[in-house]
């Protein structure tokens, strides 16, 4: 309980905030989107235009209603990632999440704005919630199964809000093929068909960027690279440092590699190399 009303509190706190600042150049571009939705955009995929709308529909063109349902969406992520902690390591772990929720600047801070990331992370938390549930039900029933297709479904929403969203999947299709367990699970149809949903449901982006180059897309959702090698690096290292903060970065990374060198919990392992996926892609 404690750990819900710390997450809450946060989101109430960034809706005050939120209708006290100014739009950013983005959520203004955002917005504009919302006015005219469509199917897909130039540079993103369509989930934030419609979260804004629902948002202006309730409070009007201000910055409340461009952020209200965004920052939702982020309590929705942050209470899924608690739920993953508490089934995983007890309600010490759960408090120790929100904890961490609160203690990120990208969540805490960034994530205030109206941008793809808010929806995004709900999505992803909802798939690697769905993900492990199928890891804990019984290879090949029909619960493992159900699982598998929520968590091609929660990806698919992901595929809707940023093209970013492929990296989860590979960070579990990586965890799958880790130990000799892990790759049984191959052999069942859940993970083919969870990929066949999420692609089927990524078909209107497809369909909505007709006039968008395929390659402007990619390269925008997962950032385009300019300059020198090492100055890419040291932009890649710096944005990490931003989303995580420095001390709590290598909290962060040494609680990954332990769980990747001990842990005998699929599940657990699961999370592990997609955190690593995360570190490594983001």
């Amino acid at each position: 309980m404690i750990a819900v009303c710390l997450l809450v509190g946060l989101t109430v706190l960034q809706w005050v905030v939120g209708s006290r600042i100014p739009l950013d150049p983005d959520e203004s571009y955002y917005w504009e989107w919302s006015r005219r939705l469509a199917l897909g955009y130039y540079d993103h995929p369509p989930a934030i235009a419609y979260l804004i709308r629902a948002g202006t529909a309730i409070f009007g063109p201000t910055a409340l209603g461009v952020r209200f349902v965004p920052v939702l969406a982020n309590l929705g992520g942050g209470l899924i990632l608690l739920l993953l902690a508490r089934r995983l390591g007890g309600a010490r772990a759960g408090l120790d999440a929100a904890l961490l929720v609160l203690s990120l600047p990208i969540l805490a801070a960034w994530l205030i704005l109206a941008t793809p990331d808010c929806p995004l992370f709900l999505a992803d938390a909802l798939a690697l919630y769905a993900a492990v549930r199928a890891l804990e039900a019984s290879p090949g029933s029909w619960p493992a199964l159900a699982w598998w297709l929520g968590s091609g479904a929660a990806l698919g929403l992901g595929l809707l809000s940023k093209l970013s969203a492929v990296i989860l999947p590979f960070g579990i299709l990586l965890a799958l093929l880790a130990r000799p367990d892990l790759r049984r699970r191959l052999a069942e149809p859940g993970p083919y068909l969870a990929g066949l949903l999420a692609t089927l449901m990524a078909v209107p982006i497809v369909a909505g960027n007709a006039a968008a180059p395929s390659v402007f897309q990619l390269r925008h959702g997962f950032g385009a690279s300019h300059g020198s090698p090492l100055l890419q690096e040291l932009d890649f290292v710096g944005g990490q440092i931003g989303i995580a903060g420095g001390i709590l970065l290598v909290l962060l990374a040494i609680a990954v590699a332990r769980s990747l060198r001990r842990s005998r919990c699929s599940p657990r392992l699961l999370v592990a190399v997609v955190g690593a996926d995360g570190f490594a892609g983001g």
